[in-house]
């Protein structure tokens, strides 16, 4: 099979070394072949794309339709995504804004996927799907359900800048909205776009925590710091063996002291990086790892049966996992970089030294040679001791923190802010102006590109 001019081979290959490896070992003749079979369906990159169209033409079918937001996102799963969408729909709910939900299932699941029926769709799209994943959504539920709608990104990242490869995703979207500061510059650099900074909401938590100490096993009295993590967000982001490897220098083999770190895979297969963690602890007395999925009561009780929560993360977009436990009065330690230093700082917290540093090898979507955050492990021991012995110090910090976290994300500021943002826009009344909507690049299609090729790119 010949390699047509419009396929850049180097690219793909640099940019898929996996490939390149499968053709060294004579296992596939070349890029265009992967790609023309797998690489389009799997978003390769480094191969021809399709241009999302130029959604200006459907304005008419806009103004007819009602104000309100058709939300979509991972409603029903537990993690930072869906604590996010979750939040938008209380702060929607919360404004009494008409509004339609749609729950998308997590990737790499067998669930199906329908979209909205087009005859009860409101006029703006609240999506909350990272960047990475929109041609994912766009595949399951058609190109058409951004048509005719204001389409909104509620996107995280966890490194200074967004991938550049991943740019034209914007295309998808008119205007990106993100958690922290840290994002909105992070999408910035990869975009025209409006970024919009846009509190989440973190409230009512006391209802949910609804277990005590003895649900999670955990000792009445023994002074426990604990740390929660999804397994598959990265062990190397995540940097649990940091807090493990500090642990265990500060105070040995106490008794007084207990360290529980909860994992889990998002209720796939057992990812094998989950024994790393089981790896570094050792059959330390006073270290458990808590290996399973939790219901959001579970979470926000275990959170709660904490007497410290700590993250020694090298990068986080937001950090529910903090602001929570910061709402029901928990010291905190925590990195000092990235999306929670919006929130955190030395009156209501405790903040981890740092410094950045490359990352050395390419670990999911973080490529090789982009930083973030080294955390300081004798800082860290310092901290943690210092949260162990002062206990007057550690309540006012967190009473501090109850205050922090209450004041900025509450649904009524969320909502406030949600619909300033809608007024200003013109999107709660017609007409609407035109230039809200993208100005998008023409469809691709080579002149020279064969008919197996045109199925795939429109």
């Amino acid at each position: 099979m010949s390699i047509p001019s419009y396929f850049d081979e180097d690219a793909y290959l640099f940019y898929n070394p996996d490939v390149a490896a499968a053709i060294a070992a004579g296992a596939i003749p070349s890029g265009y072949h992967h790609w023309l079979y797998h690489g389009w369906k799997e978003c390769r990159a480094g191969a021809p794309r399709p241009h999302a169209i130029d959604r200006r033409i459907f304005v008419r079918r806009f103004e007819a339709r009602p104000y309100g937001v058709n939300l979509f996102g991972p409603l029903s799963t537990p993690s930072g995504l869906g604590e996010a969408a979750r939040s938008s729909r209380t702060a929607l709910r919360a404004s009494m804004c008409p509004m339609q939900e749609t729950n998308v299932a997590p990737w790499g699941t067998e669930s199906e996927r329908i979209p909205p029926p087009v005859d009860g769709r409101y006029r703006i799209n609240l999506i909350h799907q990272n960047m990475d994943m929109i041609p994912l959504f766009v595949r399951a539920y058609g190109e058409e359900v951004l048509h005719g709608a204001y389409n909104i990104g509620f996107w995280f990242w966890e490194l200074p800048a967004a991938r550049a490869d991943w740019a034209h995703y914007c295309e998808y979207v008119d205007e990106i909205w993100v958690a922290s500061e840290f994002c909105r510059r992070a999408f910035a650099c990869v975009t025209r776009l409006s970024v919009v900074t846009m509190p989440v909401v973190v409230e009512g938590l006391e209802k949910l925590a609804s277990y005590g100490r003895e649900h999670f096993g955990l000792p009445p009295s023994t002074f426990t710091f604990g740390y929660i993590y999804d397994v598959n967000s990265y062990i190397e982001r995540k940097n649990p063996v940091a807090l493990v490897e500090a642990f265990r220098r500060e105070f040995g083999d106490s008794r007084d002291v207990l360290l529980v770190l909860k994992q889990s895979d998002g209720g796939g297969p057992r990812n094998p990086d989950a024994t790393i963690v089981e790896r570094a602890v050792a059959e330390a007395a006073n270290i458990r790892v808590i290996d399973a999925e939790f219901s959001d009561d579970e979470i926000v009780s275990f959170q709660n049966a904490l007497d410290c929560f700590v993250s020694p993360h090298r990068s986080e977009g937001f950090g529910f996992n903090l602001a929570q436990s910061m709402y029901l009065r928990k010291p905190v330690i925590a990195t000092g970089y990235s999306g929670n230093v919006d929130f955190m700082d030395d009156r209501n917290s405790y903040v981890l030294d740092y410094r950045l540093v490359t990352i050395e090898q390419t670990v999911g979507p973080y490529i090789k040679g982009a930083v973030w955050a080294d955390p300081d492990t004798d800082h860290l021991r310092a901290l943690l001791r210092c949260v162990f012995e002062n206990a007057a110090e550690r309540n006012a910090r967190g009473a501090a923190a109850v205050q922090t976290i209450r004041n900025r994300f509450s649904s009524e500021e969320a909502h406030r802010q949600m619909q300033g943002r809608f007024r200003d826009l013109g999107l709660d009344q017609p007409p609407v102006r035109r230039s809200l909507f993208s100005q998008h690049l023409p469809r691709f299609a080579p002149p020279d590109a064969p008919p197996e090729v045109l199925r795939h790119i429109r």
